[in-house]
């Protein structure tokens, strides 16, 4: 409730953000002192880097021109049945591109329909489901471009793990993106 929110981020003693961009967007929403917080960045695990590409895609399996791939919850605020939309209309103007899901949530049995009853989806589109995550650097390695549609993220670690591995983002314009971005 944005009321509620509105109440406690006035009446607070203290609040910790991990973005200027992030703090700025509630003290202007909310109209309260900006004195009373502290930005803590994020940071990410160091298995996130760059590793040999074809060696990951041998382990993974990952195959296409490009891999797309896709690491993140199935849920509604982060749009996965838009964004197989979008690969299909890519999947058709690139036929040898591939796109790799991998997560788990409330969408994956939404996901999954969609994929095996779409003729073009069901030969390009591949939901890996929950992968453990001492294996994702090498899925990442394996991709060329990383993509998520989110309506919101606190901060896109997910997108900051993706670029260390050497995939280029297609991502949402929210604000933890720009701050990645650099605009």
């Amino acid at each position: 409730n944005t009321l509620a929110q509105g109440y406690a981020l006035r009446n607070v003693e203290h609040t910790i953000y991990s973005t200027a961009a992030e703090r700025d967007f509630f003290v202007n929403r909310y109209h309260f002192d900006p004195a009373r917080t502290s930005i803590i960045p994020v940071g990410y695990c160091d298995r996130f880097r760059r590793l040999d590409r074809a060696a990951s895609r041998a382990k993974t399996g990952l195959t296409g021109n490009p891999v797309i791939i896709w690491v993140a919850f199935l849920q509604r605020r982060k749009n996965p049945l838009l964004v197989l939309d979008a690969f299909k209309d890519v999947a058709e103007k690139f036929p040898e591109a591939r796109f790799y899901m991998i997560g788990a949530g409330e969408m994956e049995g939404e996901a999954r329909r969609k994929i095996s009853t779409d003729p073009v989806l069901s030969r390009t589109a591949v939901l890996k489901g929950f992968i453990p995550n001492q294996e994702i650097p090498e899925y990442l390695n394996s991709a060329d471009i990383y993509v998520l549609a989110s309506h919101n993220e606190n901060w896109g670690i997910s997108i900051v793990e993706a670029m260390a591995c050497g995939c280029v983002p297609v991502i949402t314009n929210l604000p933890a993106s720009q701050i990645i971005s650099d605009g």
